[in-house]
């Protein structure tokens, strides 16, 4: 991790990185009690991506008086490339070789092998993968 910051706001709260995972900017929040945020092995995060598991504060239906806000895990799969300021939320599931393109807003669990993009996002192709390297043939 190049630069960002991680915070736990809450006990027992879990991030695991695979092996291999690059992070050039991020802000990664882990919150509420067994809160957990997952990210596996050869990812690759751009700049300004920021991952959180949780609202942080508490949103209560006035009919019940009870908080209908909960954290729910985020799990990023295996060789994952992430775009420039990306915001994964809560119950986000992303299955492994997929991309993420620039400002996407996920919130959700998507395939593996796709591009996916979009406020809200979307998968907008399936049957791909990536490669670090530029490959010309």
């Amino acid at each position: 991790m190049k630069r960002g910051v991680i915070w736990y706001a809450d006990n027992n709260c879990t991030l695991e990185i695979g092996d291999g995972t690059t992070i050039m900017e991020a802000g990664i929040s882990v919150v509420e009690p067994n809160g957990k945020i997952s990210i596996g092995e050869d990812c690759m995060f751009s700049f300004g991506i920021d991952i959180l598991n949780s609202d942080s504060h508490s949103i209560i239906d006035l009919t019940s008086n009870k908080r209908i806000n909960f954290s729910k895990d985020v799990v990023i799969g295996n060789h994952v490339w992430i775009g420039h300021e990306v915001q994964i939320l809560k119950g986000t599931e992303i299955v492994d070789n997929s991309i993420v393109g620039s400002r996407s807003i996920l919130t959700k669990k998507y395939g593996s092998n796709c591009v996916i993009v979009g406020t809200p996002a979307k998968q907008v192709k399936e049957n791909v993968t990536w490669d670090r390297n530029r490959l010309y043939n």
